[in-house]
């Protein structure tokens, strides 16, 4: 495998979205298999100060899409935070996986080694190159919210395992 940065991030971004988009399928059938009412699991979350699962697949999107954007050199995209129901978040997501699948792959490569200011809170920012800036920041976080929202469906009882999570990321991209 080559270690340009477009054979790194690409499938690991399009691999969490396909294991998110699988999760929140799976938690749609368990919902109408157990006559539940979405807003149960859409608006549960791990902890009170904790984001609901909503926010998570909201947050995970909005940082792949965002992170495309920066790695790019773009203006950073914004989309509304409105989604409701399952068809909702699993539209956004699909959207975003899009995106990544539409990238220019030669562009991302020559982001591997341009510096960039990523903000860092409101009021501070630290310059790194884009490949640090794909492993050090944009992974781990983007990840960081796929997790909780795999944790959020798995601690209310949705039929989610290891293999659901993994599958997608080692191989099972669609």
């Amino acid at each position: 495998m080559s270690t340009e940065l477009s054979n790194i991030i690409v499938p690991a971004i399009l691999g969490g979205l396909t294991s998110l988009n699988g999760f929140l399928r799976t938690c749609e059938k368990h919902v109408t298999e157990h006559s539940m009412k979405p807003e149960a699991f859409l608006d549960a979350r791990l902890f009170p100060n904790m984001l609901p699962l909503t926010r998570q697949v909201q947050m995970s999107t909005d940082l792949a899409r965002r992170g495309l954007d920066r790695l790019l050199a773009r203006d950073l995209s914004s989309v509304e935070d409105n989604e409701t129901s399952f068809e909702e978040l699993i539209k956004r997501v699909d959207a975003t996986a899009l995106g990544w699948k539409d990238s220019d792959k030669v562009a991302l490569n020559a982001a591997s080694s341009k510096v960039s200011k990523v903000p860092m809170g409101k009021k501070e920012s630290i310059e790194m190159t884009g490949q640090n800036y794909a492993m050090a920041f944009l992974i781990p976080n983007f990840y960081f919210h796929i997790t909780t929202a795999y944790n959020i469906l798995r601690h209310n009882g949705v039929s989610l395992g290891k293999k659901d999570f993994l599958a997608p990321i080692l191989g099972g991209f669609r």
